[in-house]
């Protein structure tokens, strides 16, 4: 049989990169063997939703999928990607995790994806297309807000997966 995926995204806004794939995979690798039931995925810093596909489509469609996204015109895309690849019932959220995750997602994930923007304000010249400044410059909510809205996410024998720029990991 031939799988594929499907994706839209933006021609010269932010485009998904191999930071998606090694982040679902990853997650999916620790946890393949180790557990047979349905899993609960909080993916926070969605962007078109890739890192989520990938999980759903190895997961065969049994997770339940909760995107987050601080861009709207992204979150509408992941939305979208989750439908073209047949992933049911995905709760795609258009939100600022500076105000805190949603309080209906705390502690309901087995696994937390989490791709946060790598650079702080000041690091680095930001890109001019704003699409690409928002997902790779902090701007709203940074490292430190990613990181609480992971905790509150995660249920307490849960896993969270960070992927972040080895450059920048003493943030």
């Amino acid at each position: 049989s031939c799988n594929m995926l499907h994706q839209l995204q933006s021609r010269r806004g932010y485009r998904a990169n191999t930071d998606s794939w090694v982040l679902a995979y990853a997650a999916w690798s620790d946890l393949e063997h180790s557990s047979s039931k349905p899993l609960s995925v909080v993916d926070l810093g969605a962007g078109n939703g890739l890192a989520s596909i990938i999980f759903g489509l190895r997961s065969q469609r049994l997770a339940t999928m909760c995107l987050v996204e601080f861009q709207e015109q992204l979150a509408l895309k992941a939305g979208r990607n989750m439908e073209l690849n047949g992933i049911p019932g995905a709760d795609v959220r258009f939100h600022d995790l500076k105000f805190d995750l949603p309080s209906d997602l705390h502690g309901i994930a087995d696994v937390v994806l989490c791709n946060p923007p790598f650079y702080g304000l000041t690091t680095r010249l930001p890109p001019k297309n704003m699409e690409k400044r928002l997902a790779h410059i902090e701007t709203s909510a940074g490292i430190f807000e990613f990181m609480i809205a992971a905790r509150r996410a995660v249920r307490s024998c849960g896993s969270v997966y960070i992927i972040y720029d080895i450059l920048n990991v003493d943030r």
